[in-house]
């Protein structure tokens, strides 16, 4: 099977270096290329990132010798390099969409991992001059066709990020508040087994019906299909 060429863009930052590691071995993936600012260009990944790896989990050796790429000035030579490339910048939205058109110009696809929930500016500005065609007032175009539309786009990855705050929660012992799972094993650890079986069914049936319902929500708005 063949193996897609790509690339991370921003690969030095938390959100990039997460990418490298899940593109490890990957069946499908191969990782190609890096970009990053332009005080990382020319330096090997390793060199670049060795002082501030942020990953509990060791970074993948493959990826180490790979020279970093300069994400905004060499983004013709990383679009001759892959298939399709990851961004994972963090910047201000404005020029992270700047960014993002300036390797889709390069007719390279863009997998972002920041625009996601644009919302209500990737609903066609054509969409408001129509309302204003037809006489209505801001409010109205806002409540009836732009707010319509934004919901729609926005409902999968709110779903994604609610479901993933629902299993984080366990995070909260970190900082010594005890949640239900800390309570578990707290009880588990006096001999009882039911406490964390039951915390593990509460958790199971808890995002299984927040997925059902999302799933439900996003096939009642696809009113295209």
């Amino acid at each position: 099977m063949k193996r897609y060429q790509v690339g991370i863009i921003g690969g030095t930052g938390m959100v990039g270096q997460r990418f490298v590691t899940l593109l490890e071995n990957h069946p499908w993936f191969q990782l190609t290329a890096i970009a990053a600012s332009a005080r990382s260009a020319g330096k090997s990944y390793w060199e670049a990132v060795c002082d501030r790896w942020a990953l509990d989990i060791p970074c993948p050796e493959a990826a180490k010798s790979l020279t970093v790429l300069d994400a905004e000035a060499d983004a013709e030579k990383l679009a001759g390099m892959v298939d399709f490339c990851f961004c994972a910048v963090d910047m201000k939205k404005d020029e992270i969409r700047a960014l993002e058109e300036a390797y889709a110009k390069h007719e390279i696809p863009v997998v972002s991992n920041n625009s996601a929930c644009r919302g209500i500016e990737d609903v066609p500005k054509g969409q408001t001059e129509a309302g204003q065609v037809l006489g209505m007032t801001k409010s109205q175009i806002f409540f009836k066709v732009t707010l319509l539309q934004v919901v729609k786009r926005i409902l999968p990855p709110m779903g994604n990020e609610i479901i993933t705050l629902v299993k984080d929660t366990s995070l909260a012992n970190v900082i010594a508040n005890k949640d239900i799972i800390m309570m578990a094993k707290e009880y588990s650890a006096k001999g009882l087994i039911w406490p964390l079986f039951s915390t593990a069914v509460f958790f199971l049936v808890f995002v299984g019906a927040l997925t059902l319902l999302f799933g439900w929500l996003e096939k009642r708005l696809d009113y295209f299909k």
